[in-house]
């Protein structure tokens, strides 16, 4: 099955939360950074009680974080245009400027438009 989204938002450095589909660069000579993130189903970031939960907690499905960095070079060949796949619950974007492909909420300190 293909990995399918509803909307898509311009991410520039900053964190992002949701259902986030893929990230992919914009920008044809400038990298794409995203320092730490978080791999897995997102439900909601609110627990049943009303509280604000953790975003690797119940009722979303981790797979797994990383500090490890991810790149998508602007220099790659493919016009700045290349894409890292998710799902992604979280990512943090810290160089370049990036669209965020997701599904249903999305909860961003960055957005460009």
């Amino acid at each position: 099955m293909a990995n399918t989204h509803e909307f898509a938002k311009l991410l520039g450095t900053g964190k992002a939360t949701g259902s986030i589909v893929k990230v992919c660069n914009t920008h044809a000579s400038a990298d794409l950074t995203i320092a730490d993130h978080s791999f897995g189903v997102y439900r909601s970031h609110i627990g049943s009680n009303g509280s604000i939960i953790d975003i690797n907690a119940h009722p979303n499905k981790s797979f797994g974080s990383s500090t490890t960095t991810l790149t998508k070079a602007g220099t790659d060949g493919q016009g700045g245009d290349g894409c890292i796949e998710g799902p992604f619950i979280s990512v943090n974007v810290t160089a370049g400027v990036g669209i965020l492909y997701f599904n249903g909420e999305l909860i961003a300190n960055g957005i460009e438009s």
